[in-house]
């Protein structure tokens, strides 16, 4: 049997406190299908907070030290987006 794993993001912890890093983790991806992807943050505002062209499952970013809701996405090489909110809280 070939059963295609399911593809989802997470991202934790969510609140989290200003200066804490947080994790945004790929599963049901391949190396292949990361490489090429990128990773940006926005604020609600429309703000680009934070930009990488490194993704892997496990991706450690710092947000801004303002607390607030932050939204984001992965978007892989070949068009596929996988979005997430995180909430920063002092």
């Amino acid at each position: 049997l070939n059963i295609p794993l399911i593809k989802k993001i997470s991202v934790f912890p969510s609140p989290l406190k200003v200066n804490q890093p947080c994790t945004v983790k790929l599963t049901g991806l391949s190396d292949t299908e990361l490489k090429g992807s990128e990773i940006s943050v926005y604020s609600v505002q429309g703000i680009l907070v934070y930009y990488s062209t490194k993704v892997e499952r496990l991706n450690s970013i710092y947000l801004p030290a303002i607390d607030g809701m932050y939204l984001g996405n992965v978007t892989t090489k070949d068009g596929q987006v996988f979005k997430f909110k995180v909430i920063v809280t002092k």
